[in-house]
């Protein structure tokens, strides 16, 4: 039983290592950020140098794994058994699903990406910038938005499906490496995979903290006028969300984190349609499905482009930059979609978490993205000019200038950015907590250790943004990219073992066949 403080149920293995690493970073940078920013350089850098090649390579293979297994005799097999009953309806999983692990970045750089793109287009392309064969060929930008980053992040969740519902293993991102380890995974082996997982959590947490504090901030600047991108600024929107997050994980899963999920995706989705009725929606529709013929045709070709005679840092700076923080956010966003598994077959599994969000993400980057290049090539507007001024984050606010309902496209783009910071950090912290206890299970996640990580991750998040900001960011998730990397691969292997010795791991095949048993 759970004790009256929870204190017996966490695993100090994985905590202790964990909170030995992070504390000291924290106060180095709050101390000394100069000192944090130059450091942080220096591994960005060599990360890109030793790393690039494989933080391409290995997503792509992840990609192929994923799509793969929803097409083979496996994606037949039901989560949790036969029996085994869905907990919610499919929009609310889709919802959650959407807007829990990409939300943020929809509003920070789905306007931001295309359009800088278009003005700033890679050397290696051999196109030149703001032309209309730069207008063209904005599709390579869905390389870092449609099928890979969902794909890992449904790879995550789907090696742990059958160990966590099936083998009823602990909820622990331990669990999915059951068929490699064996029985080792509830002791030290299992408690070092955990603290290694948590580890790479935090550089995904860190990354999207700061990504909306940046847009918040920017976006609440540009719309009143004022600067608000200072420290203080920073500091004050990272408390007030930590502390909105840590209240609500109160609240447990369903009832806090559904209702802010469906409401925002609700946000999202008339924003898209106002943007797409509103604007150019000819030009969007002609540009967006020639940016996927582009995308599809050079899928494989992009996907592993390292750019090795140009050296512009394009793909470090960019494909690279993006793999890495959708690796390290594998281990918690795949171990929080497990939780809305069970009673879903493998493939629905990889169908609603994979192709629904690609689908909505194609849109969105297609309505927006379309929109700003059509503003900025046709000389409407200088949003250029906007991101140059004022920095990246407010190029969503500054195309709100040149359609109807502005304001609309600006109240309602921050109010999406804050309740997707929320969704996102409130689901992180609560799958942070569980993976830190012996169970693994929410219900065995004591509030203090929550509070806890939760107040590590606005410190982590803050004290990053502090020390260089946004290149700091990268280089903090570049940095861990590679430890998350192995991780994924080692589950990959695990889950096909899994699949291969089904009748090895699957209790819920044992309890049919002595049901069976019993009827005869």
């Amino acid at each position: 039983m759970k004790d009256k403080n929870g204190l017996s149920l966490i695993d100090w293995w994985v905590v202790v290592p964990v909170a030995v690493i992070l504390i000291p970073l924290i106060i180095y940078g709050f101390v000394t950020p100069s000192g944090l920013e130059s450091l942080a350089n220096a591994v960005f850098s060599f990360s890109i140098d030793k790393f690039g090649a494989i933080m391409l390579f290995g997503p792509f293979l992840l990609v192929i794994f994923c799509i793969g297994i929803m097409f083979t005799k496996w994606g037949n097999i039901k989560i949790g058994g036969e029996d085994a009953e869905p907990e919610m309806n499919r929009f609310s999983w889709f919802s959650i699903a959407l807007t829990t692990c990409i939300g943020i970045g929809l509003v920070y750089y789905g306007t931001y990406e295309p359009l800088n793109f278009f003005v700033n287009t890679p050397e290696f392309l051999g196109i030149e910038s703001g032309s209309a064969q730069a207008a063209e060929s904005w599709g390579y930008i869905f390389m870092h938005w449609l099928i890979t980053p969902y794909s890992l992040y449904t790879a995550g969740g789907l090696c742990l499906t059958i160990m966590v519902h099936n083998a009823r293993r602990k909820d622990k991102y331990s669990s999915g490496m059951f068929p490699l380890f064996g029985d080792k995974v509830d002791g030290r082996v299992g408690s070092i995979i955990d603290a290694f997982a948590l580890l790479v959590t935090f550089g995904g947490l860190c990354a999207s903290i700061g990504v909306a504090a940046l847009q918040l901030t920017g976006g609440a600047g540009y719309i009143t006028g004022n600067d608000f991108s200072t420290n203080a600024a920073y500091i004050v929107v990272i408390a007030a969300v930590t502390i909105l997050c840590l209240f609500t994980t109160t609240t447990g899963l369903k009832k806090g984190m559904m209702l802010i999920s469906k409401i925002n995706v609700y946000l999202f989705f008339a924003l898209l349609l106002g943007v797409f009725v509103l604007g150019h929606t000819t030009f969007q529709m002609d540009s967006m499905t020639n940016a996927l013929g582009y995308y599809l045709d050079r899928f494989v070709k992009i996907s592993l482009y390292t750019e090795p005679a140009f050296k512009t840092g394009w793909v470090g700076n960019w494909t690279i930059f993006f793999n890495a923080w959708y690796l390290v956010c594998t281990p918690v966003f795949g171990t929080f979609l497990v939780k809305l598994a069970r009673g879903r077959t493998i493939r629905e599994f990889i169908a609603v978490n994979l192709i629904g969000p690609s689908i909505f993400i194609f849109l969105w980057f297609g309505a927006f993205g379309s929109e700003a290049i059509f503003v900025q090539m046709n000389g409407i507007g200088d949003l250029a000019g906007a991101l140059e001024t004022y920095g990246a984050s407010v190029a969503n606010f500054a195309l709100a200038d040149y359609l109807p309902l502005g304001a609309f496209f600006k109240i309602g783009g921050l109010i999406a950015v804050f309740l997707s910071f929320a969704t996102c950090v409130q689901s992180q912290i609560l799958a942070v907590a569980d993976s830190c206890t012996v169970l693994g299970a929410e219900s065995s996640s004591p509030v203090s250790l929550r509070i806890f990580w939760g107040v590590i991750s606005g410190a982590l998040g803050l004290v990053v943004l502090l020390a260089g900001g946004y290149n700091s960011l990268q280089s903090i998730l570049v940095a861990l990219g590679p430890i998350a990397l192995v991780l994924m691969l080692m589950s990959a292997v695990a889950f096909i073992k899994s699949l291969r010795e089904r009748g090895k791991y699957d209790l819920t095949l044992k309890d049919k066949e002595e049901a069976v048993s019993a009827g005869e």
